[in-house]
């Protein structure tokens, strides 16, 4: 089974501009940044639960990219 990810605009406004903070740091590192947000995406359809935690009192679940300190909830 395969669930579904949706990604509201204010997300795709939010990974705009770390990616362009990250650009600003180093050219080329925005692109990897979006890259890699895009990496977890199948994966959090595939499989939303694994590698993935979990808050202890809302209804929420997230994930890390393997390289950069941004969650995705």
């Amino acid at each position: 089974m395969s669930w579904r990810v949706d990604i509201r605009p204010e997300v795709r406004a939010d990974i705009d501009e770390a990616a362009e903070w990250y650009e600003r740091q180093r050219p080329g590192l925005g692109n990897e940044f979006v890259q890699e947000v895009a990496r977890v995406l199948p994966k959090l359809a595939a499989n939303p639960f694994l590698n993935s935690r979990r808050h202890r009192t809302k209804h929420i679940r997230w994930r890390y990219p393997e390289r950069f300190p941004y969650r995705i909830i």
